[in-house]
């Protein structure tokens, strides 16, 4: 069993990678022609916004304060404006009407650190799938153990247009949504009074043949309505 203190050799070389990639930028592949990211924008954290909504109704239903965003890149996302509906507001902290966010990201130094305390939720966006596969049980099991009252995953299900530096798709553990889950379903047994909320991005045809991306979401709770992207 791979943990925090003895993480798969994939882990550790993949980790080195996003140093790398951060620092340099990378490579995505669009249309098959490479296109360079700089290193300032390099997973800047914007995937996010995209998800504030739906993680401001867990929040509101679990009564949260304190937040941590697990895999949190750059952390632009809290430096700038938010707009929801008509207002607009200085920030998702502001929107989320919390005391505190707490960025991790294990391939900058300045949020490479774990907190040493539990927060009330652990949201954690364009992560998962980034993972090898044999370190995703521990990697999930901390995310859970880190909160006390819920969690937010966003798990896309399908290839990255980003590519490492030795050539790999970003997305290195692809799923589809019933995989992920069912994963879920089975670890949250170990965390009985913990919400979760997941919301998987899969590849979905429909009847004249045409290919889009489809938001699935699950959950162990009631919500009034998710959002979408």
């Amino acid at each position: 069993m791979f943990s925090r203190k003895n993480p798969s050799p994939d882990y550790v070389e993949l980790l080195q990678h996003y140093k790398n990639m951060h620092e340099e930028g990378y490579k995505r592949n669009i249309n098959g022609q490479d296109i360079y990211v700089s290193s300032e924008d390099s997973f800047p954290g914007n995937e996010l916004p995209k998800y504030a909504t739906p993680i401001k109704q867990i929040i509101e239903a679990t009564n949260s304060k304190s937040i941590l965003d697990y895999g949190a890149g750059k952390g632009k996302q809290y430096e700038m404006p938010i707009k929801v509906g008509e207002i607009t507001y200085k920030s998702i902290q502001d929107y989320w009407a919390v005391n505190e966010i707490i960025k991790y990201e294990p391939a900058l130094p300045e949020h490479n650190n774990l907190p040493d305390k539990s927060v009330d939720g652990v949201i954690c966006t364009d992560v998962l799938e980034h993972i090898p596969l044999n370190d995703i049980p521990w990697v999930v099991d901390e995310i859970f153990s880190l909160s006390t009252k819920f969690i937010f995953v966003n798990i896309a299900c399908y290839p990255a247009l980003a590519r490492l530096p030795d050539g790999r798709n970003a997305h290195c553990t692809i799923k589809p949504p019933q995989w992920w889950s069912g994963f879920f379903h089975f670890l949250g047994h170990k965390y009985p009074n913990h919400k979760y909320l997941l919301g998987m991005i899969a590849p979905a045809t429909d009847p004249m043949g045409n290919t889009s991306n489809q938001l699935i979401w699950v959950s162990n709770m009631a919500l009034s309505q998710k959002g979408e992207i």
